[in-house]
């Protein structure tokens, strides 16, 4: 099981508050059944050099997996990345593979949840084309009810990938829908979007049996084989 989503890291953005939670969450994933897991700590381009994000990163990264091998647990395969915040600061960023998924042209991109327009759709075409990404959409189905339909639209007609947060599995408002997703081909892999251990926690075994009861295994395989695919695994 792959974990496409997840803020596991403490002291870096708004997710796990230390080094013991970093090691709760990963050690639940592990129980959950997750292999790999990527860390997607926020990215904002107008607030920080990818270098200066990507050092604060690693360093974290490295204290995390030394601590689990002192306290002798065992924890999901991790890949490094970001969740990176689609503003028109992108454009001023000149080598975007330290943004994307370690060993990977691929990168995970967060819209706003709330005044989008043309420009920013701009933004991730360049993204797309001159920078020759594969590009995912967090939490695509946070977008629903907030944005305007023809937006949203002219975003799926781009072909790219679509992450959906297994969380939103246990929502009844929003299961219509992203099963729709799923059945046209439109959503093509699972996050927690884990921030900590209790309000924000993963809930990736309850979103694969979900899927698993509702719309059949061949969706689990898919869903595993993007990952794979997106990942390089």
């Amino acid at each position: 099981m792959v974990d496409f989503h997840s803020h596991f890291l403490f002291d870096i953005d708004d997710g796990a508050k230390d080094i013991e939670m970093s090691l709760a969450m990963l050690n639940m994933s592990t129980k959950q059944g997750v292999t790999t897991i990527v860390s997607t700590p926020h990215y904002y381009a107008d607030a920080a050099k990818p270098h200066v994000a990507i050092a604060a990163r690693d360093e974290n990264i490295e204290e995390l997996i030394a601590y689990a091998k002192q306290e002798n647990i065992i924890i999901p395969e991790i890949k490094r990345g970001f969740e990176v915040r689609v503003k028109k600061h992108l454009y001023e960023i000149e080598d975007f593979s330290e943004l994307c998924i370690e060993n990977t042209k691929t990168i995970l991109l967060e819209m706003p949840l709330k005044e989008w327009d043309e420009e920013l759709l701009d933004v991730i075409e360049f993204v797309k084309t001159e920078k020759r990404l594969d590009i995912v959409i967090a939490h695509f189905e946070r977008y629903v009810d907030r944005i305007p339909n023809d937006l949203l639209l002219k975003l799926l007609e781009k072909n790219l990938y679509i992450q959906i947060n297994a969380g939103s599995l246990v929502k009844r408002d929003k299961l219509d829908f992203i099963c729709e997703l799923f059945r046209n081909g439109m959503a093509h892999v699972i996050g927690s979007d884990a921030h900590n251990m209790n309000s924000r926690c993963s809930l990736m075994d309850i979103g694969y049996a979900y899927i698993r009861r509702n719309l059949g295994q061949e969706y689990i395989d898919k869903i595993e084989a993007n990952a794979k695919k997106l990942l390089n695994l």
